[in-house]
């Protein structure tokens, strides 16, 4: 179990100003994504995420999770402020947002040479349900 875990899930739990239930699935995909997104900014550990519609999704951070959870693990983390409120910020846009975004990001990460052009396209055929947050999601990633 890698217990620098505490420290991304910390982060997002203090980004969003609520802690999760590790058997909600909803509330893991939440917890997930936030986790993907802060690993894409560089705040580690870094974590090895499947990709697929609706995801990304790590089963290692899931379970991990789970188990410093049910261990009564209080997380924490010393993850600046600025990259807690820029991820507070996208979370505020909805769970469709986040999802768009995080579907970008992966496009990009297994396409990096891409245009934005292209990763938007691409991002439409496989998730045509997120609309207009893909557009909006991709202004974020030429920043």
């Amino acid at each position: 179990m890698d217990v620098d875990s505490i420290r991304l899930i910390g982060a997002v739990e203090k980004a969003l100003g609520r802690v999760f239930d590790p058997y909600s699935l909803e509330d893991l995909f939440i917890m997930q994504r936030g986790c993907y997104i802060l690993n894409n900014w560089g705040v580690e550990p870094i974590h090895r995420y499947d990709r697929y519609f609706g995801g990304p999704f790590s089963e290692d951070l899931g379970v991990e999770y789970r188990d410093l959870q049910d261990e009564g693990v209080r997380f924490t983390t010393d993850v600046d402020e600025g990259t807690l409120i820029r991820l507070r910020e996208l979370f505020d846009r909805g769970t469709d947002f986040v999802h768009a975004y995080s579907t970008l990001l992966t496009i990009r990460e297994v396409c990096p040479n891409s245009k934005i052009d292209d990763v938007v396209r691409h991002a439409h055929r496989m998730e045509p349900e997120l609309g207009d947050n893909i557009e909006g999601a991709s202004a974020l990633l030429t920043r």
